[in-house]
């Protein structure tokens, strides 16, 4: 989870992935792989766990109304604690 929202958009990062060459974007702290093409690539998912251990997933099914409301829950418990004290 990118908790201070400065990873950007994971689909840009995945744009940014050779699959190829397993070699990522320089801005990229975390490799991006799709669920769509991880039954493809699984040797590519091994080295990943093997050698990195973290990963970005895209393509999670994940509904934008769910991302939504961790983006919302995430901005709440970064403020100060005064201010979560008046909810």
């Amino acid at each position: 989870v990118d908790v201070n929202g400065d990873m950007g958009d994971p689909q840009d990062l995945l744009k940014e992935f050779s699959p190829s060459t397993a070699t990522f974007a320089k801005r990229a702290a975390l490799p991006v792989l799709s669920r769509q093409t991880l039954s493809a690539n699984a040797e590519l998912l091994r080295s990943t766990c093997e050698h990195i251990g973290f990963f970005y997933l895209v393509d999670h099914g994940l509904e934008e109304k769910l991302l939504r409301a961790q983006n919302a829950l995430r901005k709440f418990f970064l403020q100060p604690d005064e201010v979560k004290a008046k909810v």
